[in-house]
């Protein structure tokens, strides 16, 4: 009988405390063969996705931190080529010359026309986004287009280089007086 004997429960001092003692290596190791555990039991499309997933993020990440970059030197120019255009918002439109709405291509007109002076009204919408009427004065009247967005990203494309672009004034629309 004396197998069957009672004997007396280990104390808190002999048995280590599970949490405590394992290691950051241990978890992770064990996290990882979940992970794997996990990733065997899948299906071919899911385990495709999360690979395409996996590799997507970082390229994703790179693409819109150059192009957040690309804009901040844009906006950068913008603001340079601002500065020198004008100092007062007030005269950027004539009120002198008469106002004729334009027709046809904003660029097709400025290529065909000697231009005086070109002034680009704009209103900030969002961040990356904006409202904008060009004024381009010509021959003693000024020409006031609405260009599209395709039609504006070919104008700013080919302001860098164009014998006009040295002509070019931004004024916000905020700055303009109510008779302009």
């Amino acid at each position: 009988m004396s197998d069957l004997s009672a004997t007396t429960p280990p104390t808190n001092e002999s048995v280590p405390a599970a949490d405590d003692t394992v290691s950051l290596w241990a978890r992770a190791r064990k996290g990882w063969a979940r992970v794997q555990d996990w990733f065997a039991i899948q299906t071919v499309p899911v385990k495709a996705f999360v690979i395409a997933v996996i590799v997507l993020i970082p390229l994703t990440a790179t693409y819109s931190l150059a192009i957040v970059q690309k804009q901040a030197e844009l906006a950068q120019q913008v603001k340079i080529m601002g500065a020198d255009a004008m100092p007062d918002a007030a005269s950027a439109i004539d009120a002198k010359l008469p106002l004729a709405f334009g027709t046809g291509s904003l660029l097709g007109f400025i290529e065909q026309n000697p231009v005086d002076r070109i002034t680009v009204i704009y209103k900030p919408l969002m961040w990356n986004v904006s409202d904008r009427i060009v004024v381009i004065q010509s021959g003693g009247k000024q020409y006031a287009y609405y260009p599209s967005d395709m039609e504006t990203k070919i104008f700013s494309d080919r302001a860098v280089n164009a014998p006009w672009g040295s002509k070019l004034t931004f004024v916000p629309r905020a700055d303009l007086d109510a008779r302009s």
